[in-house]
This record gives structure tokens, sequence and C-alpha cells, in this order.
């Protein structure tokens, strides 16, 4: 297992997320909510820096259907 394996782990560990990509140094996953209020379901992005460990998120146009299991 490699640190960025490591490190991936504990970070899905850590926020309870089960569905997510590992690319080199760069952890992905997706969080969707459902529809609530009157506002419509939708989904963020989660774009993670396994060296700085810093975090960046946008949210989608699509949502996704898989991101609910990152809840």
């Amino acid at each position: 297992m490699t640190v960025y394996e490591q490190r991936a782990l504990q970070w899905c560990e850590q926020y309870g997320v089960v569905e997510y990509k590992l690319n080199k140094n760069v952890l992905e996953y997706n969080i969707s909510y459902p529809a609530y209020l009157g506002n419509p379901h939708y989904t963020v992005k989660h774009i993670v820096n396994l060296d700085t460990m810093q975090e960046t998120t946008k949210q989608l146009k699509r949502y996704d259907p898989k991101g609910v299991y990152n809840r």
C-alpha cells in the first residue's frame, strides 16, 4: 500500500466516504444531497490533494446517484 493509498483511506474513514477515485496524489469523491423544501437534489464534487491535504469543492450540474453513499 502506497503513502497516497494510506492517506486516502484515512481521509475516507474520517469523513465516511465509501465511493471514491484515487488518481496519483488526488482523491476525488462526490456527495449527493436529496431534494428538500423546494430545493432540487444536487451533487458536490470534493477534490483532495493528498500532498497538502487541502480540499476544494464545486457543485456539479448533474446529479450523481452514487454520491448518496458518501453522506
